[in-house]
């Protein structure tokens, strides 16, 4: 984990310094400065959420997870994108689960365990995921390839169950970590 630098008194910042609370905190969050200024004279109290702000005199903190450190000293191809498809039974006649990667990332070149449960490799792409603690919800992409025909598969059975073509109604779930996360992996 990276060396992160303790908060301190009436000291200025700019926006990007990351800190971390002075005593040990049950949430493990660091925080971002994202309004430079100067701290207060006394440490604030953190908020505990990430994404929550606060105001320290004129610094504003924005709470980061310290798994940020992890992936400061790392090369960004050490991030794992991980995606599963939901069906839901009474919509696809299903409640099958499809889990993959885009093997993109990190020399992973074949299927892998996270979390006890495989997820092959299959050419995704995936766009506008954002952060935002305001405004209109993002609205992501996610684009499959029909590699070895295995997306029409997967529609026809659908469609021979509900007499429904699309996958209209399945939760896709989006799962980020680390290389070294994955089980097997040394950490």
């Amino acid at each position: 984990m990276a060396a992160v630098a303790a908060w301190a008194a009436s000291t200025a910042f700019s926006v990007g310094d990351i800190r971390r609370a002075t005593t040990s905190q049950d949430s493990g969050l660091w925080f971002r400065c994202t309004t430079a200024g100067t701290s207060a004279s006394s440490e604030p109290k953190w908020p505990t959420d990430i994404g929550s702000t606060l105001t320290d005199n004129t610094v504003v903190w924005t709470a980061i997870s310290s798994v940020y450190g992890d992936v400061s000293v790392l090369a960004p191809s050490a991030i794992i994108e991980l995606f599963e498809l939901h069906l839901d039974s009474t919509l696809h006649g299903s409640s099958d689960v499809y889990r993959f990667h885009s093997g993109t990332n990190a020399d992973v070149t074949g299927n892998i365990i996270f979390d006890s449960n495989a997820y092959s490799r299959f050419p995704v792409q995936a766009d506008g995921f954002e952060m935002q603690s305001s405004g209109t919800l993002p609205q992501p992409t996610l684009t499959l390839a029909n590699l070895d025909g295995t997306m029409t598969t997967l529609l026809a059975l659908v469609n021979a169950t509900t007499a429904g073509n699309d996958l209209t109604g399945a939760t896709v779930k989006r799962i980020r970590t680390l290389k070294r996360y994955l089980d097997g992996e040394s950490t």
